[in-house]
């Protein structure tokens, strides 16, 4: 690999070693979680595959100890040498998904950082194919929705709640448009006394967008009633985050 590829990956993957050491963690927190949301209504993506998370994070980790092709290879790429500089978690793969020529893993537990690792078939040998952190964003009609945080000068939640400011967070690359002019209407669903709030931005056109700074206002949402008993979550990823504590996000400018 050259050093223009070598030092793009171990940027990605220095924040990977943090994910991994956090990964380390007991996998209660993962089964908490699992119970917590066992009824959770949408998909993620996860290294640009689109998962269930409750069924995927609920089935046994150890896909590197299988029996299928890619699980093979998977086993064969952890082994390789040529790869040991790169800093790959070595047990605990569930299978993303697969097809002839490729296949992707994630590993970690819910609440304890994941990470995604993809191969590639060349000829009949599996190689390295990518690997960085995974999100778990909310996919929704397939396209991936933006987390949102409290705006600063937010009120604290009350009962009678209606209306509430929000900050959005990073999205795809724009070259600048507004977020906020972007933002479909709010999408709620409520579990028992959880409300979630996710919002989904609506497509860009066809063509090439470059990175830059985005400084949108506060962005003011209606919820459907009054908040009353239940709380408030931003259902942009999963796990998702409680309203309370999303003003990390504030002020949208990236």
């Amino acid at each position: 690999m050259g050093a223009w590829g070598r030092s793009l990956a171990l940027v990605a993957l220095l924040t990977l070693a943090g994910a991994h050491t956090a990964s380390a963690q007991s996998p209660s927190t993962s089964s908490q979680l699992l119970r917590e949301w066992a009824n959770w209504p949408y998909l993620s993506y996860c290294g640009g595959e689109a998962i269930a998370p409750v069924p995927l994070f609920s089935g046994p980790a150890g896909a590197e100890n299988g029996s299928l092709p890619s699980e093979i290879g998977l086993r064969e790429v952890l082994a390789d040498p040529e790869i040991s500089w790169i800093y790959l978690a070595r047990t605990g793969y569930r299978l993303l998904a697969e097809d002839a020529d490729s296949a992707s893993f994630v590993s970690g537990e819910l609440g304890a950082g994941t990470a995604y690792l993809a191969l590639r078939k060349v000829g009949e040998q599996w190689k390295f194919g990518g690997s960085g952190p995974c999100f778990l964003g909310t996919a929704i009609g397939g396209v991936e929705a933006v987390n949102w945080g409290l705006a600063a000068d937010q009120p604290g939640l009350r009962a009678e709640t209606r209306r509430i400011r929000v900050n959005l967070g990073p999205g795809a690359c724009s070259s600048g448009m507004s977020q906020n002019a972007r933002a479909r209407k709010p999408i709620f669903r409520q579990l028992g006394r959880r409300l979630l709030m996710t919002i989904v931005l609506k497509p860009l056109p066809p063509g090439l967008y470059t990175c830059q700074g985005i400084s949108d206002p506060p962005l003011t949402v209606t919820l459907p009633d009054e908040l009353g008993r239940r709380k408030l979550y931003d259902g942009g990823s999963f796990p998702p985050r409680a309203a309370a504590d999303t003003r990390p996000l504030a002020p949208n400018s990236y």
